[in-house]
């Protein structure tokens, strides 16, 4: 499960950039592949941007968190919402 999400946007020299820290813990009864992640980030125009964070060969122990950081540019409309889910398997 995706869990401890925080969001923030901090001004810098190349313009607003927005932070996403969290982590994802296996509350399995057995280690397991990190799944890949998607963010998506809703402008206050409306406007949803997805990004993937792919987790290629990280395990998580069972009981333990694997931890997340991502750095992406702000929407010019401001951040309205950002959420972070399990992705869907490729293909389906």
């Amino acid at each position: 499960r995706v869990a401890s999400l925080q969001s923030r946007v901090t001004d810098t020299a190349g313009g607003p950039r927005l932070f996403i820290d969290g982590a994802v813990e296996n509350t399995a009864s057995a280690s397991t592949p990190a799944p890949d992640l998607t963010i998506q980030v809703t402008g206050h125009d409306g406007v949803v941007t997805r990004y993937r964070i792919a987790t290629v060969g990280e395990t998580i122990a069972s009981g333990a968190a694997w931890k997340f950081s991502s750095r992406i540019d702000a929407p010019q409309a401001g951040v309205r919402s950002v959420s972070v889910t399990i992705a869907e398997e490729r293909g389906s």
